[in-house]
């Protein structure tokens, strides 16, 4: 169960890096091409599904942006999303958002408004494909 979940947010962080890696935009045709590289990593692409992953990829995608655009703050950028996908697997996805917010604090990391709410968004669009009931 857990696997699949978190070769499923690897695979989607992963695919989103190697987007802006290449161009510093996704590419015109990066839904398609998330869906077939689920498909092919073995996921059932039911509707639901397709629904749920692609409202992760979405989130993924403004917060990538949102780093990308942001300079001198490449190192904490960097801690936050792992904290972020720490938390996202520990907590298969049903995490507290509070509870994130304390593993911030405990690190003494401060997020602008802006940052919190584009890690909400991934946070929450996760919890939705976690209770997906397929895992």
């Amino acid at each position: 169960m857990a696997s699949g979940f978190n070769d499923l947010i690897d695979s989607t962080m992963n695919f989103v890096k190697e987007q802006f890696g290449q161009t510093g935009q996704p590419s015109v045709n990066v839904f398609w091409d998330y869906l077939t590289l689920l498909q092919n990593r073995g996921f059932a692409m039911s509707n639901d599904f397709t629904e749920f992953t692609s409202r992760v990829l979405e989130a993924m995608i403004d917060y990538q942006k949102a780093t990308a655009s942001t300079s001198g703050m490449e190192t904490q950028l960097i801690e936050i999303t792992q904290v972020m996908l720490d938390f996202i697997k520990d907590s298969k996805g049903t995490g507290n958002w509070n509870d994130f917010m304390s593993q911030l604090a405990d690190r003494q990391i401060q997020l602008t408004d802006e940052y919190t709410q584009y890690i909400k968004r991934v946070i929450e669009a996760v919890h939705t494909v976690y209770s997906y009931q397929i895992w």
